[in-house]
């Protein structure tokens, strides 16, 4: 198992307090819809940083369950955004077919999550001892931080023509939780074992968010937003981009695998090549043409 710090102990307990608080702050509004989303998404985030708490006050043997409050946090907070961008998948019978699939392929691929962290997978591969189960498990992580950096863009976007602050806040706090565990578990993915201080100081950096996550309490500034062709077009490109990056990783590690002595020198070529042909693809016209 991944070492626990009193550093993590301080900054998992503020991450406790913190989304209490924004849990209690949520339900006390009289208007509900988002706030509700909220309420439920803060209420599995306190669990969250409560399970460390408790597997180093209490319980070492609860250690796993910080991984698996982490699979259910994850898809809490993807609901919140799935339910602000709604409007966008009701407006037809194409629409609305799509977001049954989207939804589908969600709830899928998280309960695939959370099935390997209750087989113990997860600790597994983040001190860099699992087998392939626990490789997948590493993807499957990336792949949801991609979905719900994806999906913080369009919330961002959707809300960026009219007086939607508070949406706007939310959709970059978001946006920071999803880009955190991006590079927290690409980094243990391709350089194991995970990082002992980012996985420990990760309560301090969910907490510090919650100041932007009141302001979505504010359900008079959360309303009414909708995604633009443009935007979906946008969208499209940034997650073609994030799996395409996705697969390429997966080919860097079959490659370092494969590779010997020489697996970390093709695997970090192989990735810095892929990485600049992205970048190629997305400034230039001809290219993504």
């Amino acid at each position: 198992m991944i070492a626990l710090t009193e550093v993590g102990l301080l900054s998992h307990l503020l991450a406790l307090i913190a989304y209490v608080g924004l849990f209690f702050a949520a339900l006390s509004k009289q208007r509900r819809g988002i706030n509700l989303w909220l309420a439920g998404a803060a209420l599995v985030t306190a669990l969250w940083a409560g399970s460390f708490a408790a597997s180093m006050l209490i319980d070492p043997g609860l250690q796993p369950w910080i991984s698996r409050l982490q699979t259910l946090k994850v898809g809490a907070w993807i609901g919140v955004l799935l339910y602000l961008l709604r409007p966008t998948w009701l407006g037809g019978e194409g629409e609305g077919r799509s977001s049954f699939w989207v939804g589908g392929i969600l709830g899928f691929v998280l309960a695939l999550q959370f099935v390997i962290d209750i087989a113990g997978a997860g600790q597994s591969a983040l001190v860099g001892e699992g087998d392939v189960v626990a490789s997948l498990f590493l993807v499957i992580r990336i792949a949801a931080s991609v979905t719900g950096l994806v999906l913080s863009h369009n919330l961002y976007i959707a809300s960026r023509g009219g007086q939607l602050s508070g949406i706007r806040l939310l959709a970059i706090g978001l946006a920071g939780l999803f880009l955190y565990d991006l590079n927290f578990y690409t980094l243990a993915f391709l350089l194991p074992p995970a990082s002992v201080d980012l996985y420990n100081i990760r309560g301090a950096v969910s907490a510090l968010l919650v100041l932007l996550f009141l302001f979505a309490t504010r359900e008079n500034w959360v309303r009414g937003a909708r995604v633009s062709r443009n935007v979906a077009f946008q969208t499209v490109a940034f997650s073609g981009v994030g799996f395409y990056l996705i697969a390429m990783s997966l080919l860097a590690y079959a490659l370092k695998l494969v590779g010997g002595n020489w697996g970390t020198l093709l695997q970090v070529s192989f990735l810095f090549a892929t990485i600049m042909l992205a970048a190629v693809i997305l400034v230039s016209d001809r290219f993504r043409a």
